[in-house]
């Protein structure tokens, strides 16, 4: 249970940098794949190395020991994947330039998540969709019961 936690915390943290910091290149997403593959890799073998520990079955350590590990992905994958201003975003962030809101909704668009004015129109559209296919079948009803 521990290393499915910590893959899919590894999956959330390898999906948070590329919406953060959205403007890659395509070929960045087959090496954030393999970057997820060798930290998993490393991320079981250290794991399996703690685990014959005594102190490694405490839940408070394994919380630590998933911070760090997350920490030291995050890390690696920003000083690794690629970007079109040739600046990596680790060096970004030691330069003060953070994410600003427009790139992170930038990067939440390119996987398929919209922006809140998106989100308010496709929810209107649902509505109004739903509204009508209300009134269709409210006139179904009230035919049949005519009848």
């Amino acid at each position: 249970m521990v290393i499915l936690r910590r893959a899919i915390l590894l999956a959330l943290v390898c999906v948070a940098v590329p919406v953060c910091f959205p403007d890659f290149p395509f070929s960045a997403g087959p090496m954030i794949f393999g970057l997820y593959i060798v930290i998993l890799l490393g991320i079981v073998l250290v794991s399996a190395v703690l685990s014959v520990l005594p102190f490694a079955k405490s839940k408070i350590v394994n919380a630590f020991m998933d911070i760090v590990f997350m920490i030291i992905a995050a890390i690696i994958l920003m000083m690794c994947i690629p970007q079109y201003d040739g600046v990596h975003p680790w060096q970004k962030i030691k330069q003060g330039r953070y994410p600003t809101k427009a790139q992170i909704y930038k990067g939440l668009s390119q996987i398929g998540i919209g922006t809140p004015k998106e989100w308010q129109e496709d929810f209107k559209d649902n509505m109004n969709t739903a509204k009508s296919g209300i009134k269709k079948v409210e006139k179904v009803v009230v035919k049949e019961n005519r009848q």
